[in-house]
């Protein structure tokens, strides 16, 4: 297919199949902490998304969700699992997820969304902005564009700098985000997840699914009591508050593996 590209794909382990999706800014090193704990029991199956980590950066490429998900078909099909994989995505993968289980819902077993994106069009770049800043809102739209901005050029920031000043991650999560391009960020921008579209998918998924959220988590903070009522009336989904923030997969490792296995 045009525009459709086969993504590097690493595995490990050995059992039944987990796909899981990273989120933006980053790579599939960031299951790393999960992985160590599912690979005994799972075999697990880590794309990097178009245009990140060791997959293709092309410029043409829209980077829409779509296209994502297009890309992801395309690299999956010479796959022939046994059983139906448990797909698991955190982040902008966590929306991904969504997208393709609605997509493809006989394909999957269940899925896993851990803290997906609820943005909404009005506060679209203060959102954006908490997710580096870990919950310092930004009420001036012309400083959270600054940040937002400054997201998408944080390959032009040497990894030994972005080591010294965030000093809460991974090594291996700051070398992922200090050597993303510029170009596939801003053109995810012109993509962004609607708040109310989320939801309203997250009504017709008919698969087993867990949404794994933080409570400091400033984007998903303000949905919480819609996805409390959704999963109430929903035989299929099923919400988890976690004590943390948009990072629950660096945080809780132990407790994203659980769901995942329970699924």
């Amino acid at each position: 297919m045009k525009d459709t590209y086969k993504l590097q794909v690493f595995e490990r382990g050995s059992g039944p199949p987990v796909i899981l999706l990273h989120g933006a800014l980053s790579t599939h090193r960031y299951w790393n902490d999960v992985a160590e704990l599912l690979q005994d029991s799972r075999r697990l199956i880590m794309p990097d998304l178009l245009g990140f980590g060791a997959s293709p950066k092309p410029r043409r490429a829209s980077y829409s969700p779509q296209q994502a998900i297009a890309c992801l078909e395309y690299t999956m099909q010479h796959y022939k699992f046994k059983q139906p994989p448990v797909l698991a995505g955190h982040s902008y993968g966590a929306n991904l997820a969504l997208l393709w289980a609605l997509q493809r819902p006989e394909y999957f077993s269940g899925v896993v969304l851990s803290a997906p994106l609820f943005f909404e069009p009005e506060l679209f770049h203060q959102q954006l902005s908490t997710i580096v800043l870990e919950g310092k809102w930004l009420t001036s739209k012309a400083l959270a564009r600054v940040v937002a901005f400054s997201m998408g050029l944080a390959g032009l920031a040497p990894t030994w700098l972005a080591v010294r000043v965030v000093k809460d991650r991974p090594r291996h999560v700051i070398e992922d985000v200090t050597s993303q391009k510029f170009y596939v960020f801003r053109k995810m921008l012109k993509h962004p997840y609607n708040r109310d579209q989320i939801l309203a998918d997250l009504q017709k998924i008919r698969i087993p699914t867990r949404i794994l959220v933080g409570d400091r988590d400033w984007i998903a903070n303000r949905v919480i009591s819609d996805l409390e009522e959704l999963c109430y009336e929903s035989k299929m989904c099923q919400l988890q508050v976690l004590p943390g923030s948009h990072q629950v997969l660096l945080e809780h490792p132990e407790l994203v593996a659980q769901t995942i296995l329970s699924v």
